[in-house]
């Protein structure tokens, strides 16, 4: 009974949508704030003020349809730029004190002779080296971290999702997908774990997955070496060029495979209407950027010292 209610349902959906051209979760969206905008007006009384706040102000460029997304770009080019550039240059003064930690380790080990086993000493070098090769990224993650709970406090975050939600939504993903995806090298350069660690402020579960499971797609700074060898060897003259295109295919490429996954892995996952409210626009407390800086890091370290570790040793 239940299951023909349900396929009767999905069916009413689904003609719905053919009929509309609109997903249901925005028209239910639409009609639930419709419905609290009417009570709103019968119960309460206000007074008119059509003088515009610093927000409504900030709103009209920030949220403008030509202007936003020059905003937008801006803004995720340079969290880019810090998290991702400044980041990698800071991991060259953090990777001598992972090696000295390395050294420590290996000076407590004992020393090759009849008692010593090689293979254990070296499977314990191996697990070291494993962890101490993630927390590499610890100097990008604490701009990340910092960048984007600025972004939160301030109330940016909030925008950014509904500028690009009407782009990403049809392919399964999220408007604050966009950091990950950039962070994961939208276009040249980047890297995977800072990107999948951004999705943590998705809150629709479906969407943060399809995230997650295509921010590897993007062009990292691993892969780089290997298109520029490819491109050198077949496409000397135009290497510019297919550089672009190379980047540009595969943000179709993840898109695509973002909507193949909604509709089959992921297709049972809770999802929600995209519902937010647009906080007024505020100056960022220092000590809760600290506070969720270091929680997120510690997060980040437990994972590393049982997960990480565990793999490294399997």
């Amino acid at each position: 009974m239940k299951k023909e209610i349900f396929n009767k349902l999905q069916k009413i959906e689904e003609n719905y949508v053919k009929e509309n051209e609109i997903p249901t979760r925005v028209k239910i969206a639409e009609v639930r704030h419709f419905s609290a905008g009417k009570i709103a007006n019968k119960c309460t009384t206000g007074i008119k003020n059509n003088k515009k706040t610093l927000t409504d102000k900030l709103d009209n460029i920030i949220c403008n349809r030509f202007l936003g997304p020059i905003v937008l770009f801006a803004t995720l080019f340079g969290i880019y730029e810090l998290a991702i550039v400044q980041g990698y240059n800071l991991t060259n003064y953090w990777w001598p004190v992972l090696g000295g930690l390395q050294d420590f380790v290996e000076s407590l080990l004992p020393a090759e002779g009849f008692l010593s086993d090689p293979f254990i000493t070296s499977f314990i070098l191996w697990i070291v080296q494993g962890i101490t090769a993630v927390l590499n990224y610890i100097p990008i993650f604490l701009i990340l971290f910092a960048l984007v709970a600025i972004m939160e406090d301030s109330g940016y975050m909030a925008r950014i999702a509904f500028i690009l939600d009407r782009i990403f939504r049809p392919f399964g993903l999220h408007g604050q997908s966009a950091l990950p995806l950039l962070l994961g090298g939208l276009y040249v350069g980047g890297c995977a774990i800072p990107g999948i660690m951004a999705t943590r402020a998705i809150k629709d579960e479906r969407a943060r997955h399809a995230t997650i499971l295509v921010v590897p797609l993007m062009n990292c700074l691993a892969k780089i070496p290997f298109y520029v060898l490819l491109i050198n060897i077949f496409f000397f003259q135009v290497s510019g060029v297919m550089m672009f295109l190379i980047s540009t295919v595969t943000i179709f490429v993840a898109l695509s495979v973002s909507k193949i996954l909604s509709l089959t892995v992921l297709k049972k996952m809770d999802t929600s209407p995209f519902v937010m409210e647009m906080p007024p626009y505020r100056v960022p407390s220092v000590k809760n950027v600290l506070r969720r800086v270091v929680e997120r890091i510690w997060g980040f370290l437990k994972k590393v010292i049982t997960i990480i570790a565990l793999v490294s040793a399997v």
